[in-house]
């Protein structure tokens, strides 16, 4: 009997751990996950554009976002487990299959992309004039995100 209860806690337990691990599988859920992560992080760019473009908000604003983007372009790669590219599911997302096929270097552009808003929090830090952060906020999106979005992202209409 007493066998019989352990075993029987041992797999409720193991249910317990693996049924949030199941739904976390859906291809669909993390695709969507991703995607709605990907768009926090161009909100955060939009909050450097509105600045240079339109005068809103503050250079300290533009170095917040950016830090937000160097802090969050850690979680990017976990956002990418494989099942979940065009070329594995029918969801037009934008994810190449080269992300699967040279994971090293997908991780190297996303820790490239911290780099790159690292620096351009720097920069926010050091300027409030609109060219010069201007010329940061496109160095950013040419090393930082570009980077990525050349080799791993397919443009969709």
């Amino acid at each position: 009997m007493r066998c019989t209860k352990s075993l029987f806690t041992l797999l409720a337990a193991g249910l317990l751990i693996a049924a949030p691990l199941a739904a976390q599988a859906d291809p669909a859920e993390i695709i969507d996950e991703r995607q709605e992560f990907m768009k926090g992080l161009g909100q955060q760019l939009g909050v450097a554009r509105s600045y240079v473009q339109d005068g809103e908000g503050t250079a300290a604003d533009v170095a917040e976002a950016a830090r937000t983007i160097a802090e969050r372009a850690g979680e990017i790669v976990a956002l990418f487990p494989e099942g979940t590219g065009m070329h594995e599911v029918d969801i037009e997302t934008g994810a190449r299959p080269e992300i699967w096929e040279d994971p090293d270097d997908f991780a190297a552009k996303a820790e490239g992309l911290s780099e790159a808003a690292t620096s351009f929090a720097e920069l926010a830090e050091s300027t409030e004039d609109p060219a010069e952060i201007g010329a940061g906020m496109a160095a950013l999106g040419r090393d930082g995100c570009g980077a990525c979005h050349r080799t791993y992202r397919e443009e969709l209409d």
